[in-house]
C-alpha cells in the first residue's frame, strides 16, 4: 500500500499494489475504499476473471464482500438499499452486466455496473442464506484457486452448493432486466 498524490481522490490499484491518495482516503469512505482495493488484490491474486468481457464477477463479490471489513449486516443492508437508490435515479440504472468494458466511454458507466454486480452478489446472500452463500464463496475460491474462472462457473457452484435453481436469477440480473 503506498501513500501518493492520485490525479483523483480515494484508491486505485494494480497487481499486488494499491496507491492511495492521502487527502481522499480520510474518514469512512477512504477506510471503505481501502478495504474495497485491499479484497480486490485478494481475489483477484487468487481467482483469475475476465476483467474485460465479464467485470461483474470480481467487481461485484470484492465490492460486496468489502462492506463486511467495517460495517455490520444491518449497515451492508443500508448501505446496498441507498446503492439501490442511487442507481435507480442514475442515468445509468439500465447499465447491463453482461456488457464488457469497451461499451463505457465513462467511468460512471463502470462504477454504475460494480454496484450492480455488489446488489447482484447481495441479493444472491438474502436468497440462499448467509450459511449457504459463504460455502459458495469458500468453494468457488478452493475450485478456482490459481485458475480463471467465468460467471457460469460461479452460477454453476451457486447451484450446487445452494440446491436451488438460480438459472433465472442470474440471468435476470446479467441482462438487465433486473
Amino acid at each position: 500500500i503506498v501513500e501518493t498524490s492520485l490525479f483523483t481522490q480515494g484508491t486505485t490499484s494494480f497487481s499486488s499494489i494499491i496507491f492511495f491518495d492521502s487527502d481522499g482516503i480520510q474518514g469512512t469512505r477512504g477506510r471503505d475504499e481501502l478495504a474495497y482495493e485491499m479484497g480486490r488484490q485478494w481475489f483477484y491474486g487468487l481467482i483469475g476473471t475476465d476483467q474485460i468481457n465479464a467485470p461483474w464477477l470480481g467487481e461485484g463479490a470484492s465490492a460486496m464482500l468489502s462492506q463486511y471489513v467495517f460495517h455490520s449486516e444491518s449497515d451492508v443492508e443500508k448501505i446496498m438499499n441507498n446503492n439501490y437508490n442511487i442507481l435507480k435515479q442514475s442515468v445509468y440504472s439500465n447499465v447491463v452486466l453482461s456488457d464488457n468494458l469497451d461499451k463505457y466511454s465513462t467511468w460512471e458507466q463502470y462504477l454504475a455496473q460494480k454496484k450492480k454486480a455488489a446488489l447482484m452478489f447481495y441479493n444472491l446472500k438474502e436468497k440462499v442464506g448467509n450459511d449457504k452463500f459463504y460455502e459458495i464463496i469458500k468453494k468457488y475460491s478452493v475450485a478456482y484457486s490459481y485458475k480463471i474462472a467465468t460467471g457460469e462457473n460461479f452460477c454453476r457452484i451457486a447451484e450446487e452448493v445452494s440446491g436451488i435453481n438460480l438459472r433465472q436469477f442470474f440471468d435476470e440480473w446479467i441482462s438487465g432486466q433486473t
